[in-house]
């Protein structure tokens, strides 16, 4: 085997060990990515729990409605209120706390 051949393989020997390390080095600090992700989000879910806040704070501020009961239809007690993926469930005759988003939509159907 000439010289050239034998440098030439060393370099792309060289060359492998190089990328290999560059991909380990990012495999890795993607793993450490995910463990913050994952971190990140069981620290928001606790902070959720504690706050007892369902939806992004985008959706306003909280505040408290009350749907009157429907003298024409007393059986229909609920209101589904669906933003995104996000549900409630709105009881007629009782104050409750929702997202400001939330009591616009109750509003522009009428039930407010």
């Amino acid at each position: 085997m000439s010289e050239a051949t034998k440098n030439q393989l060393a370099e792309e020997q060289a060359e492998k060990a190089a990328a290999a390390q560059t991909a380990a080095k990012a495999a890795e600090e993607q793993a450490e990515k995910g463990k913050n992700s994952k971190k990140g989000k069981e620290e928001k879910a606790k902070d959720k729990a504690k706050s007892g806040r369902t939806a992004p704070e985008e959706y306003g501020p909280d505040v408290t409605v009350h749907v009157p009961i429907d003298k024409l239809n007393p059986g229909l007690t609920e209101i589904p209120v669906h933003i995104n993926e996000y549900s409630w469930v709105i009881k007629r005759g009782e104050k409750q706390i929702v997202p400001e988003a939330v009591a616009d939509v109750l509003h522009q159907a009428g039930y407010l």
